[in-house]
């Protein structure tokens, strides 16, 4: 895995052993990026099931302003913190360990009063098959965290998007706005109505 573009263009990131991680191909992650375009800079970025970070941390070098992390996996949280020091973006984020769902839903508890948490872009990458996107979204939704005009992008598996996403509402209060397929994932690009 390495950084596709910008300032950090090229360099090498870790990424956690074995198998209950799936890095999104460099192919997808140029396409997802260019689909973002300048939307990227100066964003506040959100990455869940963030796996190695790989995404934020594309993010970071694009221009985000700030990305934060959330993957309850204790060895991929190793990964992330490994990789933003490479990097030299720690003074740029933030890692979350816990249950994406339940951090997300804590979000904005605790913070000065009249002062929220709000993401530009959310990315959302779980492992695919397992029911999360519409349980992530809901979790999103109720916690008010997307910017008004934000944007969320799902990564799942190709036969999810028929099982997910009837026309394009997934769950209420979002609208499908993009979509695009490759060999097996399918990039899903949401805005909150």
């Amino acid at each position: 895995m390495r950084i596709i573009a910008g300032e950090m263009r090229g360099m090498r990131l870790f990424s956690p052993v074995g198998l209950k991680t799936r890095p999104t191909a460099d192919f997808i992650k140029e396409s997802l990026f260019n689909i973002l375009g300048n939307k990227v800079y100066a964003s506040n970025f959100l990455d869940l099931y963030a796996g190695s970070g790989a995404i934020g941390i594309e993010a970071l070098s694009r221009g985000a302003t700030f990305a934060t992390f959330i993957e309850i996996s204790q060895s991929a949280v190793s990964v992330i913190r490994r990789n933003l020091e490479r990097a030299k973006m720690e003074g740029y984020a933030r890692i979350i360990q816990k249950d994406v769902q339940k951090a997300i839903r804590t979000m904005n508890q605790n913070i000065a009063p009249n002062l929220s948490q709000m993401y530009d872009i959310i990315f959302i990458d779980p492992p695919y098959f397992r029911g999360f996107i519409p349980k992530t979204l809901k979790a999103i939704a109720d916690s008010d965290i997307l910017e008004e005009e934000g944007l969320i992008i799902a990564e799942l598996g190709k036969d999810e998007w028929k099982t997910h996403f009837k026309g394009n509402d997934i769950i209420e209060g979002f609208e499908v706005i993009k979509h695009r397929s490759y060999s097996g994932t399918d990039l899903v690009f949401l805005t909150q109505k």
